[in-house]
């Protein structure tokens, strides 16, 4: 058994549905070699005059190697496929797009808390307020509290964080 997450990119779907089975985002799933998608691979021969001849066979593999390799998703244990390296944003829309990658990526409760209060000066130098400010919070805040729980980490911390956004909104 393996736990697949679904990772989103910026404007894609909170919730997709895959081979009948619904992933949310940053919300671990768990699959099994039974759990399985058929598709269609390719398949070279060459034919009696030296011709490469390719062929497609439908075949059943498991959607936990399927999930293997594809940036959406993320296979526990797994390294996460590579993205090309992002520059430094300038801009809110450049800002979204860093915050949401790294957000998506964070794997360590702690790491992703300390990461957020350090990126306070570039979200502001970014100007990364009012809407695009709420749906980074709202991604933050979902993430935080899938790793809290896979962590183990108090509640009372994931509040106190809460409470001070709260406090700096007035």
């Amino acid at each position: 058994m393996a736990k697949v997450t679904y990772r989103p990119g910026i404007h894609d779907p909170s919730t997709v549905v895959w081979n009948e089975i619904e992933f949310q985002a940053n919300i671990p799933v768990d699959l099994t070699d039974e759990n399985t998608i058929t598709i269609d691979m390719p398949v070279q021969h060459v034919t009696d005059d030296g011709l490469i001849r390719t062929i497609t066979r439908r075949q059943k593999i498991p959607m936990v190697d399927a999930a293997k390799g594809n940036p959406f998703f993320r296979v526990e244990g797994e390294a996460a496929p590579k993205a090309p390296v992002m520059k430094s944003p300038i801009n809110a829309e450049q800002y979204k797009l860093w915050a949401t990658k790294w957000i998506n990526e964070a794997d360590d409760y702690d790491l992703l808390m300390e990461r957020w209060e350090n990126e306070t000066k570039l979200r502001e130098r970014c100007k990364a307020v009012g809407a695009v400010e709420g749906e980074l919070n709202a991604l933050f805040t979902q993430r935080a509290a899938v790793l809290k729980r896979a962590a183990g980490v108090e509640e009372r911390r994931l509040r106190a964080r809460a409470e001070a956004n709260e406090v700096e909104a007035i």
